[in-house]
């Protein structure tokens, strides 16, 4: 029997790019397989760990987890992994946003 060492951070890469690859994989349609122009015009759409999202936003993993306990924010589950669909959460942060200046004063 062989034991391997992997560190935290490099398994959470793995993962990451795992559930990556199965999400790409169950969102993909079998006619768009033929056709250059569709698959083009349709970019997989990026779905990101807490982590990752938190990068990207320019903001901390607690301020997502604040959103999230708000259900301001959803995460998916692949593989035991939360993962957030980039495009629902930038949509409903500025739904948010939106409703936030409707009841604010002048």
């Amino acid at each position: 029997m062989q034991v391997i060492t992997v560190a935290l951070h490099d398994l959470q890469v793995m993962m990451d790019r795992l559930a990556d690859k199965v999400i790409a994989a169950i969102e993909k349609k079998p006619d768009e397989s033929n056709n250059k122009t569709q698959k083009a015009a349709h970019l997989p759409e990026k779905y990101l760990s807490k982590p990752k999202l938190a990068e990207a936003l320019d903001t901390s993993p607690r301020t997502l987890t604040r959103l999230q306990k708000k259900g301001l924010i959803v995460p998916i589950q692949v593989g035991g992994m939360s993962k957030f669909k980039l495009s629902e959460v930038v949509s409903a942060l500025e739904k948010h946003q939106k409703n936030s200046r409707k009841y604010s004063s002048p």
